[in-house]
């Protein structure tokens, strides 16, 4: 018993046919992986950055408050690099620093603290730096807190 010619062709059509569909999924599994492989630097970036903050004493984070928003790199791994090899980075992140807000009682507008400070980190992909004006939407946004701590004696 032997394939006819028709049977052999309509065969190849049918697998010709769900080859092709299987080749369109790819794409959106590629995509799929990208997107996980960003969320997972971009949480490797934040707990590097935060470990370094929350490792500073208060006055050094008030410092850096004064001076203004600081730029920090980091590699596909979401390991830091320095500025000088900023063309080997594939993250900037925007470090922000600010007085904390805490809530009060009633609806009442917060009241600011010197003792606990706001922190933004803002992470985008920029390889190499070179991108300028990057848009508000293309950033990935974290918001933490880090407090004074003040070592009290026994009583």
């Amino acid at each position: 018993m032997a394939f006819t010619l028709i049977e052999i062709a309509f065969s190849l059509a049918i697998v010709a046919f769900a080859l092709t569909a299987i080749i369109g999924l790819v794409p959106i599994g590629l995509s799929g992986a990208r997107a996980a492989v960003e969320s997972t630097v971009s949480a490797n970036i934040l707990a590097a950055a935060m470990n370094d903050l929350r490792q500073r004493e208060f006055s050094k984070i008030e410092a850096l408050e004064a001076s203004g928003p600081s730029l920090l790199w980091f590699d596909d791994q979401g390991f830091a690099v320095p500025d000088a090899n900023k063309a080997d980075a594939i993250y900037e992140v925007r470090v922000e620093i600010a007085d904390g807000q805490l809530p009060r009682a009633s609806g009442a507008s917060p009241a600011a603290t010197g003792d606990l400070k706001t922190i933004v980190l803002r992470i985008v992909h920029n390889p190499g730096g070179v991108r300028r004006n990057i848009p508000e939407a293309e950033y990935t946004r974290f918001t933490a807190y880090v407090s004074r701590i003040e070592a009290r004696g026994a009583a």
